[in-house]
């Protein structure tokens, strides 16, 4: 197991009771991991629509959580989820920095942390067109087909060296954790679906359904908009350590790719990179 803490900002730090819909250290035991097959698509509401809005983002971390407006190489636009993990670092999915549908490379992403139905940009937002994605991603991302195309459809956005945002809000630690941990908590994942109110922010917390080496499954609820969100747990002194990026969905389960030691280890290069 390998751990980056993060950061809570120098506003105020979390309450005890959190936001994001997890106690500390909180345990449920779930049942036995299986990976469902089915073709993948980035979004989901299985059964019940559980999601959660989240009104005030000014608390931790949903103020470290970023609305993504995409310019794609062919002139289109889109939106995603992002997160802090750094003072000018935001993970998000790859398809939301490398599109070969639309050309590849995208041309920019104007990064709104914390937008809430309420206040589109309570603490501003930053056009940059810095942006990376895993190699494996850039050379077969364009097989959507392909079951596990996504384990590696994760990439960063990197903020101008004057928009420092992540000191303020604080940002996400990340971890590579062991299956049996994975397999016996509930995890939250947050982002932006583009089926409920624009700029509104969203959450929903259950136990993953399945475990691999790469991939991480659940039947959280989730819709375009939301790739590139966080999924991630609540450590014992408050951090939160992100445990995967959401980037697709199927008819029976939504999923992220796992922080295993390679992502873990991109990531950790790409915070460097925004530090």
């Amino acid at each position: 197991m390998q751990a980056e803490p993060g950061s809570f900002g120098t506003l105020p730090p979390p309450k005890a009771e959190s936001k994001d819909g997890l106690e500390i250290v909180k345990t449920k035991p779930s049942g036995k991991p299986k990976m469902p097959p089915g073709f993948l698509m980035p979004f989901n509401v299985i059964g019940d629509d559980d999601r959660t809005e989240i009104e005030d983002t000014s608390d931790f971390p949903n103020r470290s959580i970023c609305f993504l407006r995409i310019t794609f190489a062919d002139g289109s636009t889109g939106t995603g989820t992002g997160w802090l993990v750094a003072p000018r670092t935001v993970i998000s999915a790859g398809h939301c920095v490398f599109d070969h549908p639309t050309g590849g490379r995208v041309i920019s992403v104007e990064v709104t942390p914390g937008a809430c139905r309420k206040k589109t940009a309570p603490f501003g937002s930053y056009l940059t067109t810095q942006v990376a994605c895993s190699e494996a991603w850039q050379k077969d991302g364009w097989k959507l087909n392909q079951p596990d195309v996504h384990d590696h459809d994760y990439g960063a956005i990197f903020l101008n060296e004057d928009s420092r945002v992540g000191e303020l809000l604080g940002y996400f630690g990340y971890q590579d954790i062991q299956t049996e941990i994975l397999q016996s908590r509930p995890f939250c994942l947050c982002g932006y679906p583009s089926d409920k109110a624009k700029h509104s922010q969203w959450y929903h917390v259950r136990n993953l359904s399945g475990v691999n080496e790469r991939n991480l499954s659940y039947e959280i609820d989730t819709y375009f908009g939301q790739s590139g969100a966080p999924v991630w747990y609540v450590g014992k002194d408050g951090n939160r350590f992100v445990v995967g990026v959401h980037n697709a969905g199927s008819s029976r389960a939504n999923f992220a790719t796992r922080l295993n030691d390679p992502v873990f280890q991109q990531i950790k290069t790409w915070r460097a990179q925004g530090s």
